[in-house]
């Protein structure tokens, strides 16, 4: 049987690590090698900030209704009891959490999802009178700072 292998996920591509670095991935409990996944490098991290930076100007400039679609579809997916086998098989074996509590954190990103799809709607700013000149007006416009 062929063990899993994640790679680096940058600029909508999968990848592997610039040096070709690997690390095993074991259940903590048996000890059992479940997979590989490839360990970035500073170079591999300096790429991946750049192109998050570069997605980030692009997802800034998306309207909230099509942002929220995005999260409410990423949900959906996740939601499904496709995704659902998958994530639950891989996070019981990566940490070998007992069912519950692997549905429990399934459940509660597929709940995250649709919580954040809500919150782009409080993305529409305000305005309000100005204190410090009269008859004027303040606009304030909510937006992300960035790459975290």
């Amino acid at each position: 049987m062929t063990l899993p292998h994640t790679q680096l996920y940058i600029q909508g591509n999968y990848v592997d690590a610039q040096d070709g670095g690997v690390l095993e991935v074991r259940n903590p409990l048996s000890k059992e090698l479940v997979g590989t996944a490839s360990s970035a490098s500073s170079g591999d991290c300096d790429i991946a900030i750049a192109a998050a930076s570069s997605a980030f100007e692009s997802w800034e400039g998306t309207p909230p209704s099509a942002r929220r679609d995005v999260l409410l579809r990423a949900a959906e997916l996740l939601g499904s009891d496709d995704w659902r086998g998958k994530i639950m098989q891989s996070y019981q074996k990566e940490t070998g959490a007992a069912p519950y509590w692997a549905n429990w954190d399934w459940k509660l990103g597929v709940d995250y999802l649709r919580t954040s799809a809500c919150k782009t709607q409080e993305l529409q700013g305000s305005f309000y009178t100005s204190t410090n000149v009269p008859g004027a007006q303040v606009i304030t416009r909510k937006r992300g700072m960035g790459v975290v």
